[in-house]
């Protein structure tokens, strides 16, 4: 037994609190009271065992790339909407915006050209199927086959090269648009604010509205109306122009000449290698499309 020093009662030797008022009775000498972990630490810190044998857990970092690319297309497109809603106003977006839309416009016409050589076959293979039973009710003898299976060989072939050829197209037109626009404002006017890069912004930021007429166009050729599509086409074609032009005049600066007259020459220069170009790929079309016609039996 032993005695509380507090209160002076009796209490057995292991007790280590006097059960009478509470005392804390003192460790012996030479024995050091072992703490038992609380609850919180054995479940937060792991065993000698559970050290040796967890399994590295994989830090799943973010491909860089891909974020970067997620951000350029959510800076892209609040750069669009915004130069739709105000062609005018330039904006100081990424250095490749406009190389990006002029690719964007690329894939589009390519798309929009697709949907109307489908239509166009359709109304041949209509337009034969037609005559030939015209033909035949007067005991007129035709040509063997389905007019069907000949216009799909025909249009087989005409798509087999002419997609890609007309993307390719598409991308030398824009780049002449912007060499010779480029060139009008650096070097006809005098003007070094731009470089080729920025005037290629400038460009397309003028002409960013065609953006979503082009979807507009192909909507309304899936629904059938071809001629509002093609409409909406030309319309295109008119504010691309209207861009150019604004592209060269637009500014303060002082320059050598009018830029009303840099405009003139640079619609001249324009018109003179776009003509050229556009006949070239307007003969190889219209022989693809003799070719069909002749297949049809036409």
């Amino acid at each position: 037994m032993k005695t509380c020093p507090n209160c002076g009662s009796q209490q057995p030797e292991n007790v280590k609190f006097c059960t009478n008022c509470g005392f804390a009775f003192p460790a012996e000498p030479g024995k050091t009271p072992v703490q038992e972990p609380t609850k919180a630490q054995s479940e937060q810190e792991p065993t000698k065992f559970q050290q040796q044998y967890a399994q590295p857990q994989e830090t799943k970092n973010p491909n860089e790339n891909v974020e970067q690319a997620k951000s350029f297309a959510k800076d892209y497109w609040f750069y669009f909407l915004n130069a739709v809603k105000h062609p005018t106003i330039l904006e100081n977006g990424h250095k490749y915006f406009g190389f990006a839309t002029i690719i964007l416009f690329a894939l589009f016409n390519d798309l929009f050209v697709k949907l109307l050589m489908n239509s166009v076959a359709r109304s041949v293979t209509s337009a034969v199927d037609s005559t030939k039973s015209f033909l035949s009710a007067f005991g007129e003898s035709t040509t063997t086959g389905s007019s069907s299976d000949a216009v799909s060989a025909g249009q087989a072939t005409l798509e087999s090269g002419l997609y890609a050829k007309l993307f390719f197209l598409t991308l030398i037109v824009f780049a002449i648009y912007v060499l010779i626009g480029f060139f009008v404002r650096n070097v006809v006017l005098g003007d070094k604010t731009d470089t080729l890069m920025s005037f290629t912004n400038r460009f397309t930021h003028y002409l960013m509205v065609n953006l979503g007429l082009s979807v507009v166009s192909m909507v309304l050729m899936l629904s059938g109306m071809k001629g509002a599509a093609v409409f909406i086409y030309f319309l295109m074609a008119l504010i691309m122009s209207v861009a150019f032009i604004l592209a060269i005049v637009i500014d303060t600066n002082p320059v050598k000449i009018d830029r009303l007259y840099g405009v003139v020459i640079g619609q001249l220069l324009l018109a003179f290698v776009v003509f050229i170009i556009m006949t070239v790929f307007a003969v190889s079309l219209a022989s693809n499309l003799t070719s069909i016609m002749h297949a049809a039996g036409l």
